[in-house]
């Protein structure tokens, strides 16, 4: 796979050789800093390790990602990346999209892959009764007799479609690609049972601290430009989450909350929202026991960190129609096997 990564970094640094090259038919017509990469199988695999060893690399389609060698037979395979060493080093916007098992990813790797991706935002999108082989457009008559299934051509959309709406939400700010990904017309997939769908968007580390008269909370900041600011939702016990925030923020780490009474106990979550408003997961509830007097105090209660086992409640925004943002400056390379 070294060499796969290799090859793959050399045509990112051709790519910015090439855009500031006066004579190149590439002059000016390549954005640098929208460099993405999509794959499938190997190849899915290839970009991942891309992506967790080059910075240039500003989003990530792995598609039915395949890490094990040694062919369309089950059983203990040697890897040929390690996805435990090098998931966590991937920090962009990842998708990974999923088929069952067949004969050609007899292990599952896009299930086993997902839980070491480091990216604050991440999702896995499992397609229903998709062959190893619907990831390919045109379809591949060899691809389908050593893999199995039969081709089709709703499934291979499906994928087209989320894979279009990634790109075109963190590398474009499209914020009508939100209802693709993660709103109502995600959720008409999932209602259908064309995918299954898991979602990590939710802020990292958040913690509250209760001080003399006010309420501190703090999380991991995401600089991901599709984060616009956060929401900070509050409740007493026995209370549920209004739909509406309690506050907003832009893009902080911190926020004090003053309008508390001492002794009284509250409980918070925070969400980033993207340009559009539109929120994202929430992180993981924080209790804060307001302290009275004047001298403060800190009593840290630190939240658990998102697990990867988080399944996504997408939130409601109306239906889109989907299209491909022109891009005639930015560059994503599909990678196959």
């Amino acid at each position: 796979v070294d060499g796969r990564i290799t090859d793959v970094q050399d045509v990112l640094s051709y790519l910015e050789t090439e855009t500031s090259r006066q004579n190149s038919p590439l002059y000016q017509k390549v954005d640098v800093d929208r460099l993405a990469l999509a794959g499938h199988s190997f190849g899915g695999v290839t970009v991942l390790a891309v992506a967790a060893r080059d910075s240039r690399v500003k989003a990530v389609v792995s598609m039915d990602p395949v890490y094990h060698q040694g062919g369309p037979f089950p059983g203990e395979e040697p890897e040929i990346w390690d996805p435990d060493v090098e998931g966590p080093q991937i920090h962009v916007p990842t998708s990974i999209i999923g088929a069952p098992v067949s004969n050609c990813n007899s292990e599952g790797d896009y299930a086993e892959i997902y839980p070491y991706i480091g990216a604050t935002h991440k999702t896995s999108l499992l397609v229903v009764g998709a062959s190893h082989c619907d990831f390919m457009d045109p379809g591949n008559f060899f691809c389908y007799l050593v893999c199995g299934g039969e081709a089709d051509p709703e499934k291979t959309r499906l994928i087209q479609k989320y894979t279009t709406a990634w790109f075109n939400y963190y590398l474009y700010l499209d914020t009508d690609s939100f209802a693709y990904l993660y709103g109502a017309e995600s959720r008409l997939d999932v209602a259908a049972g064309r995918i299954e769908l898991q979602v990590d968007t939710a802020p990292r580390n958040l913690m509250g601290s209760a001080l003399a008269g006010s309420a501190s909370l703090q999380w991991e900041l995401y600089e991901h430009p599709i984060v616009a600011g956060y929401n900070i939702y509050r409740r007493l016990p026995g209370e549920t989450y209004s739909e509406v925030p309690s506050a907003q923020v832009g893009r902080a780490r911190t926020y004090v909350d003053t309008a508390v009474v001492g002794g009284q106990a509250y409980f918070y979550t925070v969400r980033s929202r993207d340009p559009a408003g539109n929120p994202h997961e929430p992180a993981a509830e924080v209790s804060v026991t307001v302290q009275d007097g004047t001298t403060p105090t800190v009593t840290a209660t630190p939240t658990v960190t998102e697990t990867p086992t988080t399944t996504a409640t997408p939130t409601a925004t109306p239906t889109v129609t989907l299209t491909r943002t022109p891009a005639p400056f930015s560059v994503y390379l599909p990678i196959v096997l």
